[in-house]
């Protein structure tokens, strides 16, 4: 095994510590009949990241103000949402990054 490297933070490791995943939960590639999916070579705690990132800012539902009430999205907004949430994320992590380079 060579040497892996996580796409998101940058983290080396020879040891296993980085796994390739794809960016959305495969129960969205399902829901939303993805034939072709990106896969990011990620760190587990990146991962760990990344999926509380989605639970803060991706929602399975948004509010009608013409119905007054709260529906379902669609698969593909779902889709949407996520890849937004994941731009948003490696951005995130980029500038974080960035910010704690020494010089």
């Amino acid at each position: 095994m060579g040497e892996e490297i996580c796409e998101v933070c940058g983290y080396r490791s020879q040891l296993g510590g980085v796994e390739k995943r794809p960016i959305f939960p495969r129960e969205i590639i399902e829901q939303a009949g993805i034939t072709r999916w990106q896969v990011i070579s990620i760190c587990s705690n990146c991962q760990a990241e990344l999926n509380k990132w989605y639970a803060l800012k991706v929602a399975a539902m948004a509010y009608d103000a013409g119905m007054q009430r709260f529906s379902y999205k669609t698969s593909g907004q779902m889709v949407e949402e996520y890849q937004a949430a994941f731009d948003s994320f490696t951005g995130y992590k980029k500038r974080r990054s960035q910010e704690n380079r020494p010089g």
